[in-house]
């Protein structure tokens, strides 16, 4: 977890869990600021950043938009000090302190491990409600999305896999047969446009969708 003061255009806060992923100390990474970016985050991630910061720019701006309603999601690349290994970082940018001109000053941000294969995906999510907007970056434009509803027995799934139940466990303990569970886990990946159940799993969390 972060606080960022954007009229700054520094870090006011980082909690000790970034080491593991930054290797480095949350006081060297706030000593850095914008720099720890250029230094820690691949070239080719720069600029998607700066792509999400503008089209978030541009969603806030619009009249009917509380931005503190709202949390941006992306991912990027962050390659560990330490040992050099690169992971695709999970982030969830909240306005925290926002001006009667809609200019925002304090963001939190809370990270994770992406439930994304890669990169790309920029969302808009409501707090208070199922709104979910998707950024399209060839069009440069914010797409409404459908909501993403799941029945009963696909929340049943996803919840014992995250247990670690098999499909035949699952089966077994739903009194369905093998095809039955896969047919059910099929279904749940076209709906959250995954290819694996780990995949589904960390969508599902981080949408709330259970």
């Amino acid at each position: 977890m972060s606080v960022l003061d954007l009229s700054l255009n520094q870090f006011l806060y980082i909690s000790e869990n970034c080491y593991s992923v930054a290797g480095i100390s949350p006081d060297d990474i706030i000593s850095k600021g914008d720099g720890f970016l250029t230094e820690y985050v691949p070239q080719a991630d720069l600029s998607y950043i700066q792509t999400a910061r503008q089209a978030a720019r541009y969603f806030y701006s619009r009249p009917e938009v509380n931005p503190s309603d709202y949390v941006l999601t992306f991912d990027f690349h962050i390659e560990n000090a330490k040992t050099s290994f690169t992971s695709l970082i999970h982030h969830q940018f909240t306005p925290i302190q926002v001006a009667p001109d809609k200019s925002i000053r304090l963001l939190l941000c809370l990270t994770s491990m992406s439930p994304y294969p890669k990169m790309g995906t920029i969302e808009m999510a409501h707090k208070n409600n199922k709104e979910l907007w998707t950024y399209d970056r060839q069009e440069m434009k914010w797409l409404l999305q459908p909501n993403v509803e799941l029945k009963d027995i696909e929340k049943e799934v996803i919840r014992l896999s995250a247990q670690g139940f098999t499909i035949s466990s699952i089966a077994k303990k739903l009194n369905k047969s093998f095809d039955t569970i896969k047919f059910y886990r099929k279904s749940i990946f076209k709906k959250l446009d995954v290819e694996s159940i780990t995949e589904a799993i960390s969508v599902v969390i981080s949408k709330k969708l259970l």
